[in-house]
């Protein structure tokens, strides 16, 4: 843009003193006048020319940068951090960053139960997220590694309960997983996110905590804790945008687990279509929930 007007500027100065001396003796500078059509003229061809020629360049530096956040293949690789990586969803997740040359911790609340995610990665850590000793731990244990993005996939599972029997305690638990967890996570690896190059955060929430998609259920403890969860990531993404924290909430689509039989997606095509939809957001975007083919869910 500096050289643009560099080169404009002398013609705009010719123009302008041209007009000024026209204006001061009109009759008198029959020269000037022929100088100030012609300049005219060609002003604006070539500020036209400049223009599309810096465009272009800009055009072509854009596409030619990495875009911060993606998920690519054709990116350097990256190192990710997957919580509840055992099974479900999170495995699939592991399996799929793995294939992409990234590099994957994965937690689990019992490494004996984590025989297939210990074959996929070989970085397994025991992760309790609602207990902050746990999650402690697991920060001592990364202490000045980078981490170019978290997926907060660990979570409590529904249970449904009418309100007459609704557990008090139950639900208090379901917040300290669900909603505080994930939170707990972020605020215990935020250096090693400063010290990445995506930052990101990616956390799993669900459309069951949408206040706009009511569906009717008995999953009170689940949908709270999961509107709870929405809702801070939403305050969080805002004040951390400064600092290039980005925020991302994902409604993975009925997947098929131990407690949904009848899911509509293998959790393979729900980790395959986030990660697709991740790779299409733009550097500066933060504070979305997308479901996993990257369209908006209703708060």
């Amino acid at each position: 843009m500096k050289n643009l007007l560099k080169r404009l500027l002398p013609w705009f100065l010719v123009v302008i003193s041209a007009g000024l001396t026209l204006a001061i003796a009109p009759q008198q500078n029959p020269l000037l006048l022929a100088i100030i059509i012609a300049s005219l003229g060609f002003f604006p061809l070539e500020a036209g020319r400049l223009g599309w020629a810096w465009l272009k360049r800009r055009r072509a530096a854009a596409a030619a940068r990495p875009r911060s956040g993606a998920i690519a293949t054709d990116q350097p690789s990256r190192t990710y951090l997957v919580t509840g990586a055992n099974r479900g969803l999170g495995l699939a997740l592991v399996k799929q960053l793995r294939a992409q040359g990234h590099v994957v911790i994965g937690t689990t609340r019992s490494l004996d139960q984590a025989g297939e995610l210990k074959a996929l990665t070989d970085r397994v850590e025991c992760l309790d997220i609602a207990d902050p000793t746990s999650v402690r731990h697991l920060a001592q244990q990364l202490a000045g590694e980078p981490l170019d993005g978290i997926f907060n996939n660990g979570a409590k599972g529904p249970t449904a309960q009418g309100f007459a029997e609704l557990d008090l305690d139950s639900l208090e638990q379901d917040f300290a997983t669900n909603a505080v967890g994930p939170l707990r996570v972020v605020q215990a690896l935020m250096e090693n996110l400063k010290a990445g190059r995506d930052r990101l955060v990616v956390n799993i929430s669900s459309d069951l905590g949408s206040f706009t998609i009511t569906k009717p259920s008995l999953l009170y403890g689940y949908r709270a804790s999961k509107a709870a969860l929405n809702m801070l990531s939403k305050t969080a993404a805002r004040e951390l945008e400064s600092q290039g924290i980005r925020w991302i909430l994902i409604h993975p689509g009925s997947v098929q687990t131990r407690l949904n039989q009848k899911g509509l997606l293998s959790p393979e095509e729900s980790a395959g279509a986030i990660l697709a939809t991740l790779n299409q957001l733009q550097p500066q975007q933060t504070g979305l929930w997308l479901d996993y083919q990257g369209q908006p869910v209703p708060w």
